[in-house]
């Protein structure tokens, strides 16, 4: 009887020391995206009350601004022309809920700022990623 006993009472000290444990999950930093290629790109899931927008500056600087974000939070921006591109994190939300980003072109790999051969220009395909969703924006340069 006290076998019977001492083995309920391992079975039972077995499931509340496994329902106690949590898997091991990968440890994120708050607001920071990884990213595995430039290819993997997340398709466009706007959110709603978020604004997105690019406003060229000049041939090489476009500034990036969105608001209705998260405050505090540094969304990813990937962009890609011509097959090629890239990503790095934002700037931090501000806590207005506004994002204010340049990209300027002359910082990136020169290879990815030229137009298709024989044209004059490149779109760009702008992608914002953040906590609530993915807003898209695509601009043509120069």
């Amino acid at each position: 009887m006290q076998r019977w006993i001492l083995l309920v009472i391992a079975m039972f000290s077995t499931a509340c020391l496994a329902q106690g444990q949590v898997n091991p999950m990968p440890l994120e930093t708050p607001g920071v995206e990884l990213m595995t290629t430039p290819f993997s790109i997340p398709e466009c899931k706007p959110a709603v009350g978020v604004t997105f927008k690019l406003q060229r500056i000049s041939d090489y600087l476009v500034e990036l601004i969105a608001s209705g974000l998260k405050p505090g939070e540094t969304p990813y921006v990937y962009y890609m022309t011509n097959g090629k591109g890239g990503g790095f994190p934002g700037n931090i939300v501000r806590e207005s809920g506004e994002l204010f980003t340049d990209l300027n072109w002359s910082d990136f790999r020169a290879d990815l700022l030229e137009p298709p051969e024989g044209q004059l220009s490149a779109t760009w395909d702008i992608t914002l990623v953040h906590v609530r969703g993915v807003e898209c924006a695509a601009i043509t340069l120069p």
